[in-house]
């Protein structure tokens, strides 16, 4: 399997008129055998904190912090979108040819496997 790997992120503003802010907005472009998959900002992080410690277990309480930080890591909430964050994220790998990358340690949390 090869290793995934970020081409570019891609910046937006949006305005609604001339005294409208003017937020920025972002996604990531994760590249893979198959093509190209476009990550949001949550997804993005959730696999930036799995690939800090590729082919290691990384608790769920961990990627909660990560996306949302400390106050959110008991919240039952949290993890519950973690597991939806995860399964979106792995029919992205999976359409950009990475389907397997993404494993699931019950009781324990999340690992990615990559090879370089």
């Amino acid at each position: 399997m090869s290793s995934p790997r970020y081409c570019r992120a891609v910046t937006h503003s949006s305005g609604r008129g001339p005294s409208s802010c003017q937020q920025p907005t972002w996604e990531l472009q994760l590249a893979g055998p198959a093509g190209e998959a476009t990550l949001t900002p949550s997804e993005a992080a959730l696999i930036e904190a799995l690939l800090a410690r590729p082919g290691a277990a990384t608790p769920v309480e961990a990627l909660v912090r990560a996306l949302w930080g400390e106050a959110a890591a008991a919240d039952r909430h949290a993890r519950a979108a973690i597991r939806t964050h995860v399964r979106t994220l792995r029919r992205k790998l999976a359409a950009a040819g990475l389907a397997g990358a993404l494993a699931t340690l019950p009781r324990i949390g999340y690992r990615i496997d990559v090879e370089g």
